[in-house]
């Protein structure tokens, strides 16, 4: 079966915003199984063009963080929680 690995990482807010609150990216990434396996590491970055790295199964860019659990990145962050207990549940190796 394949590893998925959950990764956030910060997103850079183009200065023509108008208003520069806090926001992240996250993503679901699928993993070379193989290389995962022989090495142990996962990757840094969410980029295709990384050897261990086979795709970013879902993504949610600039998600906004806000105080409540209704705000863009909880509900992000609670769907991508779904999807990895889905891809769990299927017999899939899952890393969060």
């Amino acid at each position: 079966m394949s590893v998925y690995y959950y990764h956030e990482s910060c997103f850079q807010a183009p200065s023509s915003y108008k208003w520069n609150h806090p926001r992240r990216n996250l993503f679901i990434i699928k993993v070379n199984e193989k290389l995962y396996r022989a090495t142990g590491q996962l990757p840094k970055q969410a980029n295709e063009r990384h050897k261990i790295v086979e795709g970013i199964k879902w993504a949610e860019y600039g998600a906004y963080i806000g105080s409540t659990e209704r705000c863009q990145y909880e509900k992000a962050r609670a769907e991508a929680r779904q999807m990895m207990e889905k891809l769990k549940a299927e017999g899939h190796t899952v890393i969060y």
